[in-house]
């Protein structure tokens, strides 16, 4: 990812002076870029529905996403393995090796690496997420907008 110039954004996005030299549509176009980045900034998150349908872009590169934990099956020792599920019910699962006190249906940030494949227990299963960290969070406010 390359380097953002801090000190161009904030000149940029400077709202001092809004009376004055400037004219009243220098404000839109503030806004206008603003709402560009922030578009920009949301169409590059990483989603279940990218892992599923390009596993190989992302193989041993480390994600992170929000999901809603719709199984979970507790192996030997702290082994779990998660079937997640997005708001729009993608899915995609994902193993953590240390103990974590999410239920069902609880919403959770997962931060992990997505591997080609996994043992787990005495099988192998294919695109898992070997997580480093499983944590409770709530739940996305705009479920279904994109």
């Amino acid at each position: 990812m390359s380097r953002v110039n801090l000190r161009a954004i904030a000149v940029i996005l400077q709202f001092t002076h809004l009376r004055g030299s400037r004219r009243p549509h220098m404000l839109v176009h503030r806004v206008g870029l603003l709402a560009l980045l922030a578009t920009g900034l949301v169409a590059c998150w990483i989603g279940i529905p990218d892992l599923n349908t390009h596993p190989s872009k992302y193989y041993q590169e480390s994600v992170s996403f929000t999901a809603r934990v719709s199984r979970m099956q507790r192996l030997a020792g702290d082994e779990t393995l998660f079937e997640l599920a997005d708001a729009h019910e993608h899915r995609i699962l994902a193993h953590i090796t240390t103990p974590t006190d999410v239920q069902t249906d609880d919403w959770v940030k997962v931060t992990g690496v997505l591997v080609p494949e996994a043992r787990i227990g005495d099988r192998i299963v294919y695109d898992v997420v070997e997580a480093e960290s499983v944590e409770g969070t709530s739940a996305p406010w705009l479920r279904n907008l994109f």
